[in-house]
């Protein structure tokens, strides 16, 4: 196994005593590579004026965030919370993935609305389905990547599966299926966290394993 960290800032979610403050509950027990980054904590650093500068340093980029701001209430620079990413071992093989996204307010109507607008001005379309309690959205021509809204704050997106997946895991089931189950998992995301902003963390697979222990320069 191994992890790596940089930046500070991170921890548990507020009164959660959940591993990592339920940051890998949504995700499939599947999962073995986890990214978090925290950027409401980076917008307090000095590195968030550079990287404000590069998600804005084009004038078309600059209208476009304008744009986007205006039609769906959500500022992806100033109001964007925290994202955490996860992947399992054969992610390249099936295109498996999947993401959380936590921002200060969610307008789920008008975020929705602005994203049908753009496909359907490109010939595609916004596509909703049910999942228990929850709705899934997906393009027309890629029905392999979906998203959906927990609340006014939390927005899940998967692919190769993974959507549906964590929309029954946001629900409650099953017992067992998601990757707060696997605790060396949850043990290498708990020391790659640390204090850290941003932070990665890695189940490496028995055969890489056994393929770097062959090689007598990483013995």
């Amino acid at each position: 196994m191994t992890g790596m960290a940089s930046c500070r800032g991170c921890g548990r979610e507020p009164g959660d005593s959940r591993p990592l403050g339920g940051r890998l509950s949504l995700f499939p027990a599947q999962t073995t590579v986890v990214a978090s980054i925290d950027l409401a904590r980076l917008r307090s650093t000095p590195l968030a004026g550079k990287l404000a500068q590069l998600a804005t340093g084009a004038q078309s980029d600059q209208r476009e965030i304008e744009t986007f701001t205006k039609r769906t209430g959500l500022d992806p620079l100033k109001q964007i919370e925290s994202l955490v990413i996860a992947f399992p071992e054969e992610a390249r093989r099936d295109g498996e993935f999947g993401m959380v996204l936590r921002a200060a307010m969610l307008d789920q109507a008008r975020l929705v609305a602005y994203t049908r607008d753009q496909l359907q001005n490109s010939g595609d379309d916004l596509v909703a389905t049910a999942r228990g309690h929850r709705t899934l959205w997906w393009r027309r021509s890629n029905p392999e990547v979906a998203g959906f809204f927990i609340d006014d704050r939390t927005f899940v997106l998967g692919a190769g599966g993974w959507a549906g997946r964590m929309a029954d895991l946001s629900q409650g089931g099953p017992p067992g299926g998601s990757a707060e189950t696997n605790l060396d998992l949850v043990r290498l995301c708990e020391r790659a966290a640390g204090g850290h902003a941003v932070w990665a963390a890695a189940l490496v697979p028995a055969e890489t394993r056994r393929m770097l222990q062959a090689e007598p320069r990483f013995k």
